[in-house]
C-alpha cells in the first residue's frame, strides 16, 4: 500500500506499536520516496502470550499510541486519512472513537479475512481437566471478540477488501468500499535451476493443518512412494506446539524424515532466493471459514516467482488459477483428489512446469502487482 501511494506523490507514514518509537518522535526515511517509519524498523516486540489475549483490552495503552500518531498530522500538508490494519481490538475501537468520533478524521480499515473465523479455527489442545476448560474460555472470548470487531466495520471511513467474499458482506452496510486482491512486487527470476536435481517442492507461511493444511499434505506426501524423488522444503512459523509434534510424528511415521525439512524463518529477499529454486509451490488450504473469506497474499508471492503453484480452490483462487494452464488447482484437500494430482504433475515434463509457472507469473503481474492498483487506490483514501 505505501509503495502504491508513494508512486502517486502521497506521503506515507508506517507505524506499529510492537515496534519501538525513535526518541522525540522523529520519522525515519526508508528505502521509498515519501514513505517513513514512525517507529524503528527490526526492532519489534516479541509478544508473550499474555499479550497475544490480554492486548485486546488495553485500551489505554493504544490510546496514548493513537494519540501519538495523530499528533503526526499536523506536519503533514494538504488532506490525511488513516488505514487501520485489523487486529486487537483495543486498537480498532480506540482508533474509531478517538479519530472518527472526537477528531473527525478519515478512518479506513483493511479487510483481509473475518476476525471471529479466525478464532473459530484456533486449535484446541488434546489436554483434560482444568486446563482445557481455560482453553475453551479463551478461544470463547476471541470469538466474541473477533466478532464485535466484524461487527464495527461498517462504521469506519471506508473499507478495502481483499476478496469477493468480503466485499459481498460489507457492500451492504458500507457504500464505501474497494477491493483489492492480493499485493505484491514484481521481481525478476533470481535463479530457474534446481541445483539439487531432485524435485523440489516449497511452502513458506503458518506449519500448521488448521489454516494451510500442511499435515494433510505430507500425509499425501507419504503415499507416494519412497522411490518418489522428492524434497518438501517447509519455511515458516511452526504454529502451536502441539501441532508441530503431531506433523514431525506424522513425518517419522511415514518414514519421510529424509524428504521434509523444516526450517525457520528467513528474510523476505532470502525467501524469493528459495522459492525460485522450487520446482513446485503448494497452498494446500482446507476449506473453512478462515480461508473461504480471507485471501492468501503468498499465492501472489507464489506466482509472481515464476514457478508453477497448486493450491485449492478456496477464496477466489479459482479467479486467478485455471488448472494446467497458469498453476494446478484442485477442488477440495481430499487426500485421494490431492495424491492423483501431485502424481500427474511429478510426471509432467521440465519445459512444460516451467510454462506454466512463466503463465502464472503473467496471470500475478496482470492482477497482484502493486502498480497496478496504485491509482485506485489513492483515490479511494483520498476521495
Amino acid at each position: 500500500y505505501a509503495k502504491a501511494l508513494s508512486s502517486k506523490g502521497t506521503n506515507v507514514i508506517l507505524s506499529s506499536k510492537l515496534n519501538l518509537i525513535q526518541e522525540k518522535n522523529q520519522l525515519i526515511e526508508t528505502e521509498f520516496t515519501n514513505v517513513k517509519y514512525f517507529g524503528k524498523p527490526q526492532t519489534r516486540i516479541r509478544k508473550t502470550i499474555n499479550d497475544v489475549y490480554l492486548e485486546n483490552l488495553y485500551f489505554l495503552s493504544y490510546y496514548r499510541y493513537v494519540q501519538k500518531i495523530y499528533k503526526l498530522k499536523s506536519n503533514a500538508n494538504g488532506d490525511c486519512s488513516f488505514l487501520l490494519y485489523p487486529g486487537s481490538f483495543a486498537m480498532m475501537l480506540v482508533s474509531l472513537f478517538y479519530l472518527k468520533v472526537l477528531k473527525k478524521q478519515k478512518v479506513f480499515i483493511e479487510k483481509n479475512e473475518l476476525m471471529y473465523s479466525i478464532a473459530l479455527n484456533y486449535p484446541i489442545k488434546k489436554v483434560y481437566s482444568i486446563k482445557l476448560f481455560i482453553l475453551i474460555l479463551i478461544k470463547t472470548f476471541l470469538v466474541i471478540i473477533g466478532f464485535i470487531q466484524d461487527i464495527l466495520t461498517p462504521f469506519f471511513s471506508g473499507i478495502i477488501a481483499i476478496s469477493n467474499n468480503i466485499e459481498n458482506i460489507y457492500k451492504n452496510f458500507n457504500s464505501q468500499i474497494i477491493q483489492i486482491p492480493i499485493l505484491c512486487s514484481r521481481y525478476n527470476n533470481l535463479q530457474n535451476f534446481n541445483p539439487t536435481g531432485t524435485f523440489s517442492i516449497g511452502y513458506t507461511g503458518d506449519i500448521n493443518q488448521n489454516k494451510d493444511g500442511i499435515l494433510s499434505f505430507i500425509k499425501v506426501l507419504g503415499k507416494l512412494g519412497s522411490k518418489e524423488n522428492f524434497i518438501f522444503y517447509l519455511w515458516g512459523s511452526r504454529g502451536s506446539n502441539s501441532q508441530f509434534i503431531q506433523l514431525t510424528k506424522t513425518v517419522d511415521k511415514l518414514g519421510l524424515s529424509n524428504k521434509i525439512i523444516f526450517n525457520g524463518f528467513i528474510k523476505e529477499d532470502q525467501i524469493k532466493y528459495e522459492l525460485s529454486k522450487m520446482d513446485l509451490l503448494v497452498l494446500p488450504r482446507p476449506l473453512n471459514m478462515q480461508t473461504k473469506y480471507g485471501f492468501s497474499t503468498k499465492l501472489g508471492e507464489y506466482m509472481m516467482s515464476g514457478k508453477p503453484v497448486l493450491t485449492t480452490d478456496v477464496s477466489d483462487n479459482s479467479l486467478y488459477i485455471k488448472d494446467g494452464i497458469n498453476g494446478f488447482i484442485i477442488k477440495n484437500n481430499n487426500e485421494q483428489t490431492m495424491l492423483k494430482k501431485i502424481t500427474e504433475i511429478l510426471n509432467l515434463k521440465k519445459e512444460t512446469l516451467e510454462n506454466i509457472g512463466n503463465e502464472g507469473r503473467i496471470t500475478a503481474c496482470l492482477y497482484f502487482d502493486t502498480m497496478k492498483h496504485a491509482e485506485s487506490l489513492n483515490s479511494f483514501l483520498f476521495q
